[in-house]
């Protein structure tokens, strides 16, 4: 990702105000062409090259096509680019998470043994994440919202104070389910933390 979301998500803003108003002149100017044979102003060229630009400057950074002058493409839309802003957020969200668990410790700073496992699947997932599109999307979904089990196993080491009796519990069961009772009771007892300058609230 070239630029930041917020400064896509602003652009992609700018574009459907900008996609109306040509939307709006191009109706005005087909009915004064059909009325009075009146020529197109060169304005709208000029405007419309401009539209196609921007429109492909945002598929570039977004990944959607190769280049931002390219000449095809395809059946892009702004929902298109939207959806795909979207994922890409929820693939940054789920990357951060992942890293997060690979740097999970014992407080007195060894490597649990324990997560074995854990350490093997955030790094499949997050091997895979990184060479899209080979991703299951209900991964993603669950990793960014914060209910797949390596999330919640984060959670239990980063913010175990702040959780709800009854997420503690829910939390702790999708371990067990997942990765077994010794990571659900590591989890479970505070006996994990992150390295320095990991911790972040969810949210």
């Amino acid at each position: 990702m070239k630029a930041n979301f917020d400064e896509l998500n602003y652009r992609l803003d700018e574009l459907a105000k900008r996609r109306e108003r040509l939307a709006d002149h191009l109706e005005s100017v087909a009915d004064r062409l059909s009325d009075h044979g009146e020529r197109p102003p060169n304005q709208l060229l000029t405007d419309l090259k401009s539209f196609r630009s921007e429109f492909c400057s945002v598929a570039n950074e977004l990944g959607l096509i190769e280049s931002h002058d390219a000449e095809d493409i395809g059946e892009l839309s702004l929902g298109i680019l939207r959806r795909r802003l979207d994922w890409s957020r929820r693939v940054e969200s789920s990357l951060r998470i992942l890293e997060r668990v690979l740097k999970l410790r014992h407080r007195d700073g060894s490597v649990p043994g324990e997560l074995h496992a854990v350490f093997d699947d955030a790094g499949i997932i997050k091997e895979r994440l990184e060479s899209w599109p080979d991703v299951d999307p209900q991964v993603v979904e669950e990793l960014s919202a914060g209910t797949h089990p390596l999330a919640q196993l984060v959670q239990l080491a980063d913010n175990s104070g702040q959780l709800t009796d009854q997420q503690w519990h829910e939390f702790v069961e999708n371990l067990c389910d997942a990765y077994g009772r010794e990571v659900s009771v590591v989890a479970a007892r505070g006996r994990l933390t992150l390295e320095p300058n990991q911790s972040e609230d969810f949210g």
